[in-house]
């Protein structure tokens, strides 16, 4: 279990799948992101592929332009 400090300083960003709903991400997890560049790139509705990690990804609505700028935002 984590301690009252550690749980402090996680920092959150709030993304949403392909069905609606939230997905709050650890800024400190997130490795790196894939945009879409074409039709047949993801499946519809998929914006931008979130990598963290632990080797897991989330597909979000949010293009990777717009999570960008949440993290660096909260990197300020």
């Amino acid at each position: 279990m984590m301690d009252a400090v550690t749980l402090a300083t996680l920092q959150f960003i709030i993304l949403h799948t392909l069905d609606g709903r939230s997905v709050y991400v650890n800024v400190e997890q997130v490795v790196s992101m894939v945009e879409q560049k074409g039709k047949e790139s993801f499946i519809g509705g998929v914006n931008c592929v979130v990598n963290l990690t632990d080797q897991r990804f989330i597909t979000v609505m949010e293009n990777c332009e717009s999570v960008r700028l949440r993290l660096d935002n909260l990197k300020k």
